[in-house]
């Protein structure tokens, strides 16, 4: 499978009161082969865009190999450039759920 020059648009809808939206553009994904229909040999996985921020635009890449039936996967992730504030709901969210936090009091 191979997307050039794609756009996706993420919505996180968990977030209380809001929905937070992330959007990739200039997107260049390759995937494949994929062996059907066991998906249990490996599958290269290639991705490359760039993530819109609040500020500046940032890049993201990632790479790697994944076998769909055992969930075994060996990937890599690059962040270059990417605005932060972009990313700071979903990351408070993580940030809470990881170190057991509840809501405000």
């Amino acid at each position: 499978m191979r997307l050039h020059n794609a756009a996706v648009d993420f919505y996180d809808v968990s977030l209380k009161g809001s929905t937070h939206r992330l959007q990739i553009v200039k997107l260049d994904v390759d995937v494949g082969p994929l062996h059907l229909p066991a998906l249990d040999k490996p599958t290269s996985i290639g991705l490359h865009g760039t993530l819109k921020g609040v500020q500046h635009d940032g890049v993201i890449a990632i790479s790697g190999r994944l076998t769909p039936a055992t969930r075994d996967a060996k990937i890599a992730a690059a962040f270059t450039g990417v605005d932060l504030i972009a990313l700071q709901p979903s990351c408070s969210r993580s940030a809470k759920a990881a170190s057991g936090a509840a809501g405000s009091t």
